[in-house]
């Protein structure tokens, strides 16, 4: 696993994300729901959550066929994709939720010998940390898996994760970037290991929605794209994460 696609589809298909992401508003009342069937049909849902995301039932998605009209957009149906599945459960992302989970294992039992080895600095020590554990990812890879999107996805999802939970236990004190060692290692150590799972899954889906939205967006202007990307992040990622349940396999 971990040579699976999921950017490689039709132009058909292309030129639907294009539209849906050419149409959407931010200011719309329907934004949350477009951002929804933006992401839907990026990443081609997963049947396991098609009942929670608009235009899953067949009615709906008789009406979508019927009322998209040239702009693509109406309701979507959710389309199984396997690759994306196996993307989810790839050799590199599953790299990539270990060394995190293993990293907190030993700032458990001494964090001060992590704090040397990853050679994290005392002003930023998040951006070291995340960046020890991005280096030991590509480490662990093959070259052709270092080349795979999903390898790209889930070491995106590395720093982005830790300053996620880090932020989040000291909520609006500063940037979750420039947090000291010492409450780093307190953040991490509290939080649930089931939240630590969820929250690298959105990002590692998240980055891969935004691999679907930089392929297909033509001449969109970036800084819409970067909107949406944010809208879907905020509206759809979270369902397809509750959906799916995605976590590391059991040792046997």
């Amino acid at each position: 696993m971990g040579s699976q696609s999921v950017t490689n589809f039709s132009t058909v298909k292309m030129n639907r994300i294009r539209n849906l992401i050419r149409d959407y508003s931010p200011r719309s009342s329907e934004a949350a729901d477009q951002a929804e069937r933006i992401g839907a049909v990026a990443v081609g849902t997963l049947r396991s959550i098609s009942k929670e995301i608009p235009g899953s039932s067949a009615k709906e998605k008789s009406k979508g066929r019927e009322g998209a009209g040239a702009s693509g957009v109406g309701k979507v149906t959710p389309e199984p994709t396997s690759d994306f599945e196996k993307t989810l459960k790839s050799l590199s992302v599953e790299a990539g939720l270990r060394l995190i989970l293993t990293m907190i294992e030993r700032l458990k039992k001494d964090p001060e010998r992590v704090y040397r080895e990853s050679g994290a600095p005392a002003r930023h020590p998040v951006v070291g940390l995340s960046a020890f554990l991005r280096k030991m990812h590509e480490g662990i890879l093959t070259k052709a898996q270092i080349q795979t999107e999903s390898a790209f996805a889930a070491n995106e999802a590395i720093p982005k994760t830790i300053i996620k939970v880090v932020s989040e236990e000291f909520p609006g004190e500063k940037e979750g970037a420039d947090i000291d060692w010492t409450r780093v290692v307190e953040a991490l150590k509290r939080t649930p290991k089931e939240k630590i799972v969820s929250a690298y899954y959105e990002n590692v889906i998240a980055a891969l929605i935004d691999l679907v939205l930089d392929a297909t967006r033509g001449r969109i202007p970036p800084a819409h794209v970067e909107t949406v990307k944010q809208s879907v992040r905020e509206h759809f990622v979270p369902k397809l994460i509750a959906g799916i349940k995605p976590g590391p396999k059991k040792e046997k």
